[in-house]
């Protein structure tokens, strides 16, 4: 976009519905009415911007303190409305911002990620620079030697491997992913298994053979159509780099790229504006479709983005097996490739090597399987998936902007060693500065309801909201218990709602607003560090937040 072209921020400002600008000043700080909710707009110093939303501005802004000290002026647009549509609101503004040509500091739904990236720390800025203009060539003769793997971290996945090598196609399988790898990802030997992963029949499907992950997101995979015998390729790209008069217009579902390849409309919410779906009709046709002008240039911009933003959040689900024969059909030399013929391979001396959570937490391979088996011991005690709708529920509106402090001011646990007491076991807590916020527990005591949960929220908010007293509120709603506890980090503004997993108690928690009130209670508790933090489950994010991994 030319200079010309781009509004000036003041009228896409006023166009949104912000505010005046005000200059960033602690005055002018303590001036915005206190608990004003609604969605803000950063200007720094060097003239990009950042994008918010809080059901408390005021406390948001001073927190932003802590990341950024060229704060210039700000502007508020107050939206009284619940979290979920503060999000869907964000995500609009941002896709329109990134669209209008502004530069933006956000990493949830922008599309490019401005500044310093965990990525750089492996792969240099001038790494990327020189790698963007002719990935293959610098692909395949970066020379590193790969990742090394211990034999547990093999024997995880060696099933499914093997599995894989008895399809008949099992060699245009794994020539497919070197391919993308090849054309596609950022030094894939270097990145592999911190920021780009591949499962193998995830989640024990019998039609999805292999996914690629990056972040949060799937950026490649291949399934078997049981239909027609193809193996179709479906690849999420930058859709502003395909050539302009193939591009999606508002009321095409998808276009023709070739015969065997079209493109499709955004995959994913959290991708930005500019993503893509192409989809190919078979694997043997994906060269082809790499080959044609833009489309292979679009997937590795779409890469290199999302690798900039997150390590991948699935390396648990990560197959080192079919991540280096996809490596070797690059031609790359790498000490951890096994041959595309071998289930096995030979290892040379076992190394422990130290991976990385999506946040930069160091987590070993160890800690990583561990937390893969606690996912998998949850999920055993949720098949209906109704827990993981209340954590999700809460952690959408009282963390709307999770990525910005996760696993720092706060953590996500999965199966808790936290004592329950006889016959009861906690299934995950939800840590907010330093407080517990949140929790279910299984119990088979003959007293107890089989599955409850506990979460603490606002009550000063609950009222407000309600119009009720807890006094009233409790007396109203027989399902559910409230009690005032007067938690000192809370400054004493917390109510506890305990509730069952059945139809009738449930109705009762959602006739309240009780996420909105959590909200209230999880910015004041997000100023200060989450001692369990440490304890975070990627894991369970992860089977949140992802797409079936």
């Amino acid at each position: 976009m030319s200079a010309q072209d781009k509004p000036s921020i003041a009228a896409w400002a006023e166009r949104n519905k912000y505010g005046e600008v005000t200059p960033y000043s602690e005055r002018e700080l303590k001036a915005l009415a206190p608990r004003t909710c609604g969605l803000y707009l950063l200007e720094f110093d060097d003239g990009q911007f950042y994008i918010g939303i809080s059901v408390d501005i005021r406390a948001r802004l001073r927190q932003h303190r802590v990341n950024h000290n060229d704060i210039a002026t700000f502007r508020v647009r107050a939206f009284d409305t619940s979290s979920i549509e503060l999000r869907r609101v964000e995500r609009k503004l941002v896709h329109s911002a990134e669209t209008a040509g502004f530069v933006l500091r956000n990493r949830e739904h922008a599309a490019v990620i401005v500044g310093e990236s965990s990525l750089d720390a492996i792969i240099t800025p001038a790494e990327q620079d020189s790698w963007s203009r002719n990935p293959s060539l610098i692909n395949r003769t970066d020379g590193w030697v790969g990742v090394e793997y211990l034999e547990s971290q093999l024997a995880a996945h060696a099933g499914s491997y093997k599995r894989l090598q008895t399809h008949p196609r099992y060699v245009e399988i794994v020539r497919s992913l070197g391919a993308y790898l090849d054309a596609c990802v950022p030094f894939p030997a270097r990145s592999e298994g911190t920021f780009w992963t591949v499962s193998c029949f995830p989640g024990s499907s019998k039609t999805l053979l292999l996914r690629v992950s990056m972040g949060m997101l799937e950026t490649f995979y291949v399934w078997e159509n049981v239909k027609t015998g193809d193996l179709e390729v479906h690849m999420f790209v930058d859709g502003s780099h395909l050539p302009r008069p193939r591009l999606l217009s508002r009321l095409q579902l998808s276009q023709k790229l070739s015969k065997t390849t079209e493109v499709g409309p955004r995959g994913h919410k959290s991708a930005g504006v500019f993503e893509r779906t192409v989809v190919v009709r078979d694997i043997k046709f994906l060269e082809d479709t790499l080959n044609i002008p833009g489309v292979a240039r679009s997937a590795a911009s779409h890469a290199l983005s999302v690798m900039r933003k997150r390590q991948s959040g699935y390396k648990s689900s990560h197959c080192p097996q079919l991540a280096s024969a996809g490596i070797a059909a690059l031609g790359l030399e790498s000490s951890s490739a096994l041959p595309a013929d071998s289930p096995e391979g030979a290892l040379s001396e076992e190394v422990e090597v130290e991976l990385e959570s999506p946040n930069n937490v160091p987590i070993s391979p160890d800690k990583a399987s561990k937390d893969a088996d606690k996912l998998e011991a949850f999920l055993l005690q949720d098949p209906s998936g109704e827990v993981r709708g209340s954590i999700s529920e809460l952690i959408t509106t009282a963390l709307p902007d999770h990525d910005f402090d996760v696993a720092v001011n706060w953590g996500l646990t999965c199966m808790p060693s936290t004592n329950a007491g006889r016959g009861r076991k906690r299934l995950f807590t939800l840590n907010i500065g330093r407080m517990e916020v949140g929790f279910v527990v299984a119990s088979v005591r003959p007293e107890d309801p089989s599955l409850f949960g506990v979460a603490v929220v606002s009550s000063s908010e609950l009222e407000a909201r309600t119009g009720r007293t807890i006094a009233q509120l409790r007396e109203e709603h027989d399902q559910l218990e409230l009690w005032q506890h007067g938690y000192s980090a809370a400054r004493g503004d917390d109510v506890n709602i305990a509730w069952e997993y059945t139809q009738e108690s449930l109705a009762q928690l959602r006739s309240i607003p009780w996420l909105e009130a959590s909200a209230v209670l999880a910015d004041a508790l997000r100023m200060t560090r989450c001692p369990y933090a440490k304890f975070h489950s990627p894991s369970l994010m992860g089977e949140l937040l992802g797409h079936g991994h």
